[in-house]
Order: structure tokens, then sequence, then C-alpha cells
């Protein structure tokens, strides 16, 4: 079984990786606020680190293979290493160095770092949804033009022919 620190080491490396190349969000990217929201509220309920990892996990339809990967390691710690190397996401990284640095450091500020990675996530997730917005206000503004010019034309046009 691999150690923290070789897993970390090889997260790293598919970090520095990922920069040079970007995909699109996979489900589990998408709902990672979810998932954080769900560790947080199991850890502020007074769980431990790998029973709250356990729950959440389990509560995440959407990443079968998170549950596959805890289910195979037999713990929710060793599980979320290797989603991650499968995942190969820079938040999903961010996440999981920081689970891991406070797992094998007995860390207490845990919460407050998932909260302020939690806070991050979300005003990520909310400019992208003002941003498309604007887009679709956009198209909106162009196709309202369309309509008045045609309606200009199909009002104007009766008037100019009779006279």
């Amino acid at each position: 079984m691999r150690t923290l620190k070789e897993l970390n080491s090889k997260i790293d490396s598919f970090l520095i990786q990922a920069k040079l190349k970007r995909k699109p969000k996979s489900n589990f990217e998408k709902n990672q606020t979810d998932f954080l929201q769900s560790l947080l509220l199991n850890l502020n309920s007074g769980m431990t680190l790998e029973e709250a990892l356990q729950y959440a996990i389990r509560s995440a339809q959407y990443a079968p293979d998170l549950i596959q990967q805890a289910h195979l390691r037999q713990s929710a710690i060793f599980g979320l290493n290797h989603f991650s190397i499968i995942e190969s996401s820079d938040q999903v990284w961010r996440m999981t160095r920081l689970i891991n640095q406070s797992h094998k450091t007995g860390n207490s500020n845990l919460v407050y770092a998932l909260s302020k990675l939690y806070e991050e996530l979300w005003m990520e997730k909310t400019s992208e949804f003002k941003k498309k917005s604007e887009k679709v206000s956009i198209q909106l503004t162009f196709l309202l033009m369309l309509s008045l010019i045609s309606v200009i034309i199909i009002v104007v046009s009766p008037i100019i022919i009779i006279f």
C-alpha cells in the first residue's frame, strides 16, 4: 500500500501536468461544493475525519468512481487520494492535499481551511453563472432588435406602398 508521501508527490506531478492542459469539468468538479458542504457538516457535527469523509463519499452519487475507490481501499482518505489521481483536476487535488496534510499532521484548522475552499469554489461557481446570464441577455437583446426591425418593416411598408 502506498504511503501518503508517495501519493502527495504523485498528486503534485499530476498538478503540474494539469496546468499545461485543460479539460471540461467532470460531474464531481461541478458538484464539488456539495461534497465540501456535506463534509463540513459532518465534521462540524463531531465526526472524525475518516467518518466524515466516508459519509460524504456515500452521499456523492454523482461520483461513482469515488465511491468505488473508497470501497476498494477500505479507507475514505486513501480512496479520495486514488480518486484525485484518476480525476486529475486542480480543484480536487487542492482539496485532497488539504485533507492529507491535516490527516498527517493532526491539524485542527481543517474545518476553517475547507470552509475557505468552499467559499472560493462557490464564488467561482456564481461568477460562471453571472457570465452565462450576461451572455444570454446579450443574445436576447439582439433577437429583440431583429424583431423590432421586422415589426417596423411590416407596419411601415404598407404605408409606403399606399403613398
